[in-house]
């Protein structure tokens, strides 16, 4: 599926979503490999995947333009099938995602025609110079910034994150495929612990070599980042990023990148704060599987 990703998207778009590190820790999880498919040509070459994630986000790429539609129309109607099944005895199903690039016309056509409604909301993509002199991490008294200490704070971990979105989508299972990932670094798995001992915040630094080495820049990531309800508005999410900065910069990247929705107002903000500005956008879109 890498390799997929590296003969189908222009350099600029290496990163997108999804990355090699999302396609690791994606196919850690036996729900996504059972909606996985990969297409060959005659020589057992790979030239196109798609699967659902945890989110019911379809994510396919294909490398030959004159097949990307009938791929297209496949995956959608696989996918669709999958969740049918997969959802069958809640009683709810959930629709079909998906989310491109306003400038992928090819693609965006084809999701168009596919009966999708554009959603309200997109995702942004932001970056940060770190080439300059960076800022101390500035913490409220007592509390302190340190990596996760291992499989023991994964529960209070998962507690923490799951409170942080207002969502249980974050599960143990998911959080041991990220930390299971090629170039998951324990050291850049960072937490702020109150002064009684509590995870009261994360961010999760990565730096993708693979990446790097194929779009020719020094960059990493600092997301997700989180705080828990209780100690918001304390600076624990600019502590955390001036931190990860630290780190990132002491590994020789010269960027960092993070990731949200253009209508969490909390994050673009903190993400200005941090000195991020906006790289690009992709849009979003949904379809009903009844």
């Amino acid at each position: 599926m890498s390799a997929v990703i590296k003969r189908a998207r222009p350099r600029a778009w290496l990163l997108d979503s999804p990355s090699f590190t999302d396609l690791h820790e994606l196919l850690a999880l036996e729900s996504v490999q059972a909606s996985a498919v990969i297409w060959e040509d005659e020589h057992a070459r790979a030239h196109a995947f798609a699967l659902v994630d945890p989110y019911c986000n379809l994510l396919m790429e294909c490398t030959v333009a004159e097949s990307f539609s009938a791929i297209f129309d496949e995956s959608v109607h696989r996918a669709s099938f999958y969740l049918r099944q997969a959802y069958s005895s809640s009683g709810i199903l959930p629709t079909l995602d998906i989310s491109c690039r306003a400038e992928d016309a090819a693609r965006l056509d084809c999701i168009l025609k596919e009966g999708f409604i554009t959603e309200p909301y997109q995702t942004v993509t932001l970056r940060r110079d770190l080439r300059a002199p960076l800022p101390e991490a500035a913490l409220p008294a007592g509390f302190h910034i340190r990596p996760l200490e291992g499989g023991h704070e994964l529960p209070a971990y998962v507690a923490l994150h799951q409170a942080a979105f207002g969502s249980g989508e974050m599960t143990l299972e998911m959080r041991r495929a990220i930390m299971r990932a090629p170039e998951y670094d324990p050291a850049l798995d960072l937490v702020a612990v109150s002064p009684d001992g509590k995870l009261a915040a994360f961010c999760v630094c990565q730096i993708v070599r693979e990446e790097n080495a194929l779009t020719g820049e020094e960059s990493g990531w600092t997301d997700p980042i989180g705080v828990h309800p209780d100690f918001q508005g304390l600076g624990l999410g600019l502590a955390l990023l001036h931190t990860g900065f630290q780190k990132l910069q002491e590994r020789g990247m010269a960027r960092a990148i993070i990731g949200t929705r253009s209508d969490n107002e909390r994050m673009l903000s903190l993400a200005r704060k941090a000195g991020f500005s906006i790289d690009h956008t992709r849009l979003w879109f949904s379809k009903s599987i009844a």
